[in-house]
């Protein structure tokens, strides 16, 4: 497949964004968002010295949604 058919536009940038979203919320199931950043750092993995998922240590680039 040739980049100009490509449905997104992965090759003119140097990252790509993921999100993650459960399927349905559980309240109980993590108490606090803090909480949850923590089992995201004890959980990711490093493939060829990269993280996954890669949380960046600069608050101006964590973009964090919340409900409500």
């Amino acid at each position: 497949m040739s980049s100009d058919k490509l449905p997104v536009p992965v090759l003119k940038g140097p990252h790509w964004r993921v999100r993650f979203r459960p399927e349905t919320y559980e309240e109980e199931l993590i108490p606090s968002l803090k909480e949850c950043l923590e089992i995201i750092e004890q959980t990711k993995l490093s493939i060829r010295g990269w993280d996954y998922p890669h949380l960046s240590h600069r608050d101006s680039e964590r973009e964090l949604a919340r409900n409500g």
